[in-house]
């Protein structure tokens, strides 16, 4: 989780780097492994655990390449196949617990800030590990691994948002993932930064989240645009239909 003990400093460098909106004089620096950054020299260094046993498959790395057209944020451009297995791995476990793609998202949301979609198998703040950079020694004192298994980190976090923001799913996704992870209050707009990207993946992968992709173009193919009124859009067509997700207002909540 992000911690309190991050300087201001470092919080300018993630702002810039996450929204593309704040700026500063100089280039801002962070330290040697911030899994924050998604496409740092860094990020290569850290240990990582894989999402799935199989590994990433090709099919992983033809939706990276449909998405990462998509994405307007962190994200945009650094979806690899590794990054789409995990967040494949995070929807079938919001699935198979019976949520919904509004949860998914919440998810995919929150993993995209706390670790840019990387199951870190490192501890590189503090003690915090796996896609959503739980505390060894809160959630997994005796057995680490605990930490960097999907599905059961996924658990952890349903669980939590149950408790720190039961109204979740009439909440917006920035609000539900900031109650969960807890991060000093001036990161807490980092999540609302990355709702809109969120939505578009979790679209892109729910169809198919019972299994591996098998049909990327017929079957998961995710299509994004605005509204005449400026509402962000999407649509991803799936064996069983097309679903379509929509913002209530111009930058606002999704459907």
């Amino acid at each position: 989780m992000l911690r309190r003990a991050f300087t201001v400093l470092v919080t300018a460098g993630v702002l810039a780097a996450t929204s593309g909106v704040a700026t500063a004089e100089q280039p801002p620096t962070t330290p040697p492994h911030d899994p924050r950054i998604a496409g740092s020299a860094q990020r290569l260094a850290i240990r990582i655990a894989p999402c799935d046993p199989n590994g990433p498959s090709g099919t992983d790395r033809t939706m990276a390449d449909q998405l990462n057209p998509q994405l307007r944020n962190k994200m945009a451009g650094y979806m690899d196949a590794y990054r789409v297995s995990c967040a494949r791995a995070i929807v079938q476990q919001v699935r198979a617990r019976g949520y919904n793609q509004k949860a998914a998202a919440i998810l995919i949301a929150a993993s995209i800030v706390e670790s840019s979609l990387n199951n870190y198998d490192e501890a590189v703040d503090h003690d915090s590990l796996g896609l959503f950079q739980m505390r060894k020694s809160l959630w997994c004192p005796s057995d680490s691994q605990g930490c960097v298994n999907p599905a059961r980190a996924v658990d952890w976090f349903l669980n939590t948002m149950e408790r720190n923001a039961p109204a979740w799913n009439d909440m917006p996704i920035g609000e539900v993932c900031w109650r969960v992870e807890q991060p000093r209050e001036d990161l807490r707009g980092l999540y609302a930064v990355e709702a809109n990207d969120a939505v578009v993946i979790a679209n892109a992968l729910w169809s198919g989240a019972g299994s591996a992709l098998k049909h990327p173009y017929a079957s998961g193919r995710v299509v994004s645009g605005r509204s005449a009124d400026g509402r962000l859009e999407t649509f991803a067509a799936g064996a069983d239909g097309v679903y379509h997700s929509w913002q209530l207002a111009v930058n606002g909540d999704w459907s």
